[in-house]
């Protein structure tokens, strides 16, 4: 498929990602028919197509959120899962391969996105930024996707902003994140434009589940040696 109108495209694909479900409309003034040996050239076909779509992605979370150490680039590196239910109906990949099914009921669709960039707030103060390669999503389906980032450095008030979060987290409260979508490079290290253009419309609304750690006091042989761990 050549896309003739990148901005056209564009809007369709904030659509998708945007509505509950959209509506094909497939036409055409040249179709050939062939029925009992006669084969009809020049008929006119107009079908109208109603599919299921992202509708925002709802019902994102986040599991496994670790800190594994300070990040080569400034701030502490993010390992994380993240969950991510796929409402839509009919398999859309980027190589613009459509295929339909013949059965209406059964009619899905997916999208294959490859290597995706985020950007999280909290509190209207940007966290970091978080990456996943790989990222598939299959029609009417979860998928579990790794991401990896870090926590920027802060200064000023963004710190103390930060400082809440960290606090809300240890004191395990869930944590609502906004997770923004940045880029899409579907080969992993290309971007598509349009495709991009849409996925920044995205604004995730993510749970974060806090983490309340246990303090456990252990004693050694060594007199007045009290030792602190957290688990």
């Amino acid at each position: 498929m050549t896309i003739t109108n990148e901005d056209a495209f564009t809007t369709f694909a904030t659509y998708l990602l945007h509505n509950e479900e959209f509506t094909w409309v497939i036409s055409t003034n040249s179709l050939r028919v062939t029925a009992l040996g006669t084969i009809f050239d020049g008929v006119q076909l107009t079908k109208n197509v109603t599919l299921k779509a992202f509708n925002g992605l709802p019902g994102v979370t986040i599991s496994n959120f670790e800190l594994p150490s300070d990040d080569p680039a400034g701030g502490i590196t993010i390992s994380t899962d993240s969950t991510i239910p796929s409402p839509a109906r009919e398999y859309f990949h980027l190589h613009f391969v459509c295929i339909f099914s013949s059965h209406p009921s059964l009619a899905e669709l997916g999208i294959d996105l490859g290597t995706v960039n985020f950007i999280s707030y909290f509190d209207g103060v940007e966290v970091g930024p978080l990456t996943g390669t790989g990222l598939d999503l299959p029609p009417e389906s979860t998928v579990t996707e790794h991401l990896t980032g870090r926590i920027i450095p802060q200064s000023g008030s963004n710190l103390d902003t930060i400082g809440v979060l960290f606090s809300e987290y240890l004191a395990g409260d869930n944590i609502t994140l906004s997770v923004m979508g940045d880029s899409v490079m579907p080969d992993g290290s290309d971007e598509v434009t349009w495709l991009s253009t849409a996925f920044k419309t995205l604004n995730l609304s993510v749970i974060l589940p806090g983490k309340q750690y246990k303090v456990r006091e252990s004693v050694s042989s060594r007199p007045r040696a009290v030792l602190s761990s957290f688990e």
